[in-house]
């Protein structure tokens, strides 16, 4: 009676410390979920003024200040460049099918 009685209290406990272990699991990983696209749109943040400032600085060094008509065409046209080879890498990336990719 005794050796049921303490496997049985072994059995909830184990059972206990597994419902623990995946409630968790699912507490993290839907933490992460809140937390990873709020990264994400900081890191794209942060991404795009670092990229406006090279464009100003790379612009400025060709000799075109800022307020000119020449100014607003190197501006765009370093967007579009920027744009093309983001969709390129973004096409390289979608394309790759020997392995595990992880893309946020």
């Amino acid at each position: 009676m005794t050796s049921a009685l303490i496997h049985r209290i072994n059995r909830i406990a184990s059972m206990a410390a597994l419902c623990a272990i995946v409630i968790a699991v699912t507490a993290f990983a839907f933490g992460m979920t809140q937390t990873v696209p709020e990264a994400r749109a900081a890191a794209d943040r942060q991404l795009t003024k670092e990229l406006l400032q090279e464009s100003r600085v790379a612009c400025e060094k060709w000799g075109m200040r800022a307020g000119t008509e020449e100014y607003t065409t190197c501006i765009a046209e370093l967007k579009e460049i920027r744009a093309k080879q983001d969709k390129r890498r973004a096409n390289n990336l979608g394309n790759r099918r020997d392995g595990l990719a992880i893309l946020l």
